[in-house]
């Protein structure tokens, strides 16, 4: 998923230097991805009392030989109290994501 947002927000950077003009709903997906990795750059994570990037936790969980489930990571880390007071407007802005994808997917 964070390689997901990252692409397209790099992609929508390449388009926007190179001027390309957006249609509405481009406008609406970039704004979407912009505003998403913006709280993934910032967001982070306690982790053995120090403060970490969420990315930077995220890339070492998912590198480790011994795979733990997402959801105890999740818990045993919690996110610091500014990345957790952003987090229910930037799942709502995924979920909003989620639903421009997969209604690309059913359009024929």
């Amino acid at each position: 998923g964070l390689m997901v947002v990252e692409g397209l927000a790099r992609n929508f950077r390449v388009q926007q230097r190179d001027q390309v003009k957006f249609t509405s709903e481009q406008v609406q997906l970039r704004s979407l991805v912009q505003a998403v990795e913006l709280w993934l750059s910032q967001a982070k994570v306690l982790d053995r009392r120090s403060e970490i990037p969420l990315n930077d936790w995220l890339q070492r969980h998912a590198q480790n030989v011994v795979k733990v489930p997402l959801r105890y990571a999740v818990n045993s880390n919690p996110l610091v109290s500014a990345t957790k007071a952003e987090a229910e407007g930037t799942l709502q802005r995924l979920e909003q994501l989620l639903h421009i994808f997969y209604d690309l997917q059913r359009s024929p």
